[in-house]
């Protein structure tokens, strides 16, 4: 329940529902590729992404459940569909932010976005100097120079 595919033609990942985004990134930045995912790597993409999720590239591609294009669902019937915009649409329009009660998903379709250049995170803080003239300093610079700044974490 942990595999990942990439198809960079058509810039999509397809994972299975039991991956952590830790399985997906490095599959996908094998083709520099990414999809949105979230903040920690060790959480599950099933619950991060039917709760709506949002990551360090939301900024710039929207939310998780806005790059979702298609689901497999087991339904309570035992039933085994496909929701997209195009299947079960009513059904995919309600899994996207409450999609914990409606089935059992199996697999997730991400759209895929180039990203040639490794991804870091890191933290910025603006902080107020010693004269008040703030300015952006990164959280070891601040711990550095720790001179009464307004820095918190």
């Amino acid at each position: 329940m942990r595999s990942v595919h990439v198809d960079a033609l058509s810039r999509t990942i397809t994972t299975l529902g039991g991956c952590l985004w830790a399985d997906v990134d490095p599959v996908a930045a094998e083709h520099d590729l990414v999809t949105i995912g979230g903040t920690i790597s060790h959480t599950s993409i099933s619950g991060l992404t039917l709760g709506g999720a949002c990551g360090w590239l939301s900024g710039q591609h929207g939310l998780e459940i806005g790059n979702l294009l298609s689901v497999d669902l087991v339904l309570a019937d035992g039933r085994s569909i496909v929701v997209s915009p195009n299947e079960n649409e009513d059904l995919f329009w309600a899994i996207r932010g409450a999609g914990q009660s409606f089935g059992v998903a199996t697999s997730f379709t991400y759209r895929a976005f180039e990203q040639p250049n490794p991804v870091f995170a890191g933290e910025r803080h603006l902080c107020a100097g010693p004269g008040g003239d703030g300015g952006v300093q990164d959280r070891r610079e601040a711990n550095a120079k720790d001179e009464g700044s307004s820095v918190e974490w």
